[in-house]
């Protein structure tokens, strides 16, 4: 399947730097190099898009797959004839995951490495992005495999460094003490609160200052740009409020019920949906997240993977990491256990993980997010403090925290928040340690 791409890219940006000698000769590689750090933000943006149109294609190609396994076809011929169409849409699916992988780590190494790579490492990661247009007919990834692993920095090493917590303010946010079920920071001293059972959306700071409220009647929230972008999991539609207090609809969830609401990396948002409310949440319930963007518009379902198998019960908080991996917690198995389940951009399930053998409680995990290394957090309701993992999946470490009973956290910068039971929110400055982690 081709992928629909504009004639006018924003390739254009640099492009400058491949078109060779004749035309765009640079004076050394050095000023090459400087060029293409100052781009990285604008090839992050193009790569998300070219990551996104090819699983647009992917999502076709599944739909066509689904169709195919749900008509009934008379003769074995016809069934024969059916079973080679479908061989040749998973080729067609397998060869476009591989793109989307190639483009993961393209968007890795920008994202995270531009700026400590060596000169000639950017220059050809560069030209990797540069032709990727060209490669995308192509399966051979080996040239882009190599360089990838040749760089240092790759959050997958098992030197990945520890993290420190120091602790710079511990306040309770309300005379009367209720759980926070979401902290949104906007600055790295003012955050969005919203507690349970209420009725407000509060813009508070560190010195316990409130700031601002907003009438909001909500079970979860984001900030997109100036606008608070929020979900009721009963009224299935997704709604943003402006600074002004004027509300309007995005969309709809259909017949599913949105459980939670995340920012993704390209601006747009992570809804966790479920065909069950709170209170009917069981193992046959069936679940998905949803990529939109900014407006509304679905750019992708994470539903299954292979095809047919589910991937979620019952998701309610997602978070996306550097490499595009999305990172789910879900209600899931007897007794609607929670746990921490991690896909790849295009589906793939890359691990499971339901807590470490020496927790003294059930693992019940309640937010998660990921830090610029790629490692990724999660809050323990009944162990308290924060699970930390490398994103391959491997246990990092354990940080306790003084809020008990954590609810919710999120990173801004190097400010770490969390929140929890009883009102109570206590704010880190978040950092590695020096000597690196062996494990």
């Amino acid at each position: 399947m081709a992928s629909k791409f504009p004639d006018e890219s924003a390739l254009q940006v640099s492009q400058n730097l491949a078109d060779g000698p004749e035309e765009h000769k640079r004076k050394n590689t050095r000023e090459a190099v400087k060029d293409i750090r100052q781009n990285a933000g604008t090839i992050c943006e193009e790569l998300m898009k070219m990551m996104q149109t090819l699983t647009l294609d992917m999502t076709e190609l599944e739909n066509e797959y689904d169709t195919e396994h749900t008509d009934r076809l008379p003769s074995k011929r016809m069934s024969e004839d059916k079973d080679d169409c479908s061989k040749n849409t998973e080729s067609s699916h397998e060869q476009l995951s591989k793109e989307v992988t190639n483009l993961e780590k393209l968007l890795l190494f920008f994202r995270t490495n531009v700026h400590e790579a060596d000169d000639d490492i950017i220059v050809k990661m560069e030209k990797e992005f540069i032709i990727q247009k060209e490669r995308l007919s192509k399966t051979d990834t080996t040239d882009i495999d190599d360089i990838h692993q040749s760089y240092e920095g790759n959050a997958d090493d098992a030197t990945l460094p520890l993290v420190k917590l120091e602790e710079q303010s511990c306040f309770g946010h309300c005379d009367d003490p209720c759980t926070i079920m979401r902290i949104f920071p906007i600055t790295s001293n003012e955050a969005w609160v919203l507690r349970l059972d209420s009725s407000q959306i509060e813009q508070i700071d560190t010195n316990v200052t409130l700031i601002k409220e907003m009438e909001i009647d909500c079970d979860d929230f984001i900030q997109i740009k100036d606008d608070l972008v929020f979900i009721s999991t009963d009224d299935k539609i997704i709604r943003r409020v402006a600074p002004s207090g004027s509300m309007s609809d995005i969309c709809t969830t259909t017949s599913f019920h949105p459980h939670g609401i995340s920012t993704a990396l390209d601006g747009g948002m992570l809804i966790c949906l479920c065909d069950s409310d709170y209170e009917h949440v069981s193992q046959n319930s069936t679940g998905e997240v949803r990529h939109l963007d900014a407006a509304g518009v679905t750019l992708r379902t994470y539903r299954h993977t292979d095809f047919q198998n589910k991937l979620f019960t019952c998701p309610f908080r997602a978070a996306q990491n550097i490499n595009s991996d999305i990172c789910v917690l879900e209600y899931a198995g007897e007794e609607c256990s929670s746990r921490l389940v991690v896909v790849s951009f295009t589906s793939e399930l890359k691990f499971i993980y339901t807590g470490q053998p020496t927790l003294k409680e059930k693992f019940s995990p309640t937010d998660v997010c990921c830090d610029q290394r790629g490692r990724i957090l999660v809050t323990d309701f009944f162990n308290g403090g924060v699970h930390i993992l490398r994103k391959d999946g491997n246990f990092l470490q354990h940080v306790l925290s003084p809020v008990w009973a954590s609810q919710s956290l999120a990173l801004f910068g190097d400010i770490l928040w969390i929140a929890g039971d009883e009102g109570y929110i206590s704010v880190y400055k978040y950092s590695e340690e020096e000597e690196l982690s062996t494990k």
